[in-house]
């Protein structure tokens, strides 16, 4: 990965635990549309964070993200992390059409 890419996501990472500690009682929506274990893993590391930080915060699993909802990966696992953060509280909403497709 090159250095400005790298650079970027640390700053949007910084930013997000800046807004977030000032953000507490606000209602937040992330939506996982991507297939893909470490990025869905981090979105819901993000949501989880946003839930402890006494948010409210749904998660929707939209097209491909409606995959990711399963991974069972040693290193990247988004079921268990979605598991924690519905036992947090968190509220999770799928598509359904893609469910009916996928099932």
């Amino acid at each position: 990965m090159k250095k400005p890419v790298v650079l970027a996501i640390f700053l949007v990472f910084c930013s997000f635990f800046a807004v977030t500690a000032e953000a507490a009682g606000q209602n937040w929506a992330v939506v996982v549309n991507t297939s893909d274990k470490e990025t869905a893993w981090n979105a819901m590391r993000v949501a989880r964070y946003s839930l402890q930080q006494d948010n409210s915060v749904s998660v929707f699993f939209l097209g491909r993200g409606v995959q990711a909802a399963v991974i069972d990966d040693e290193q990247f696992n988004v079921q268990e992390l979605l598991e924690d953060f519905v036992d947090k509280g968190g509220e999770v909403h799928a598509c359904k059409a893609v469910c009916d497709c996928i099932i």
